[in-house]
């Protein structure tokens, strides 16, 4: 019995400290540039690089960030937080999805992931992550999205 309680609350202090000590990017903002390289219905392409700007919300491990690339509205992309084994106060892994919603577009989807360090003391991050999308907006095409942040 003595052994049940114990290991029952080194399990309970490990979830509370795991908890306490999640990379919470909620509230911060990023700016940087977005670029893609593909291949569509007129060969290969590449974008050119392009001013992005994001809001990132979090609740729990759950976030949604939205997106502005150049002069275009905003665009919702929700997904979650995965808290780096190390160092779970100040690294992890970003990974979201658009559209924000669980509905499948008919007309473009994209899955975006990457690492993300950010010390919530300083306020200063890096993001780096990678996308990967299909549209059919003009013909189908494929490419994948390099996501370069950084906290202003």
């Amino acid at each position: 019995m003595l052994r049940r309680v114990v290991g029952f609350g080194v399990l309970a202090s490990f979830l509370f400290v795991a908890e306490g000590f999640a990379l919470d990017l909620n509230g911060t903002s990023w700016q940087g540039t977005f670029k893609c390289k593909g291949v569509g219905p007129f060969g290969k392409y590449a974008l050119s690089p392009t001013a992005l700007s994001t809001n990132i919300t979090q609740s729990g491990s759950v976030a949604t960030v939205n997106a502005t690339f150049g002069a275009n509205p905003p665009i919702p992309y929700n997904g979650k937080v995965i808290d780096d084994v190390t160092f779970p106060a100040t690294a992890g892994v970003l990974g979201i999805k658009h559209p924000a919603n669980d509905a499948v577009a008919a007309n473009f989807g994209e899955i975006v992931w990457g690492k993300v360090k950010y010390d919530g003391t300083t306020g200063q991050g890096t993001m780096k992550l990678l996308g990967l999308r299909v549209t059919a907006l003009s013909g189908t095409a494929f490419d994948a999205c390099k996501w370069s942040l950084k906290t202003p």
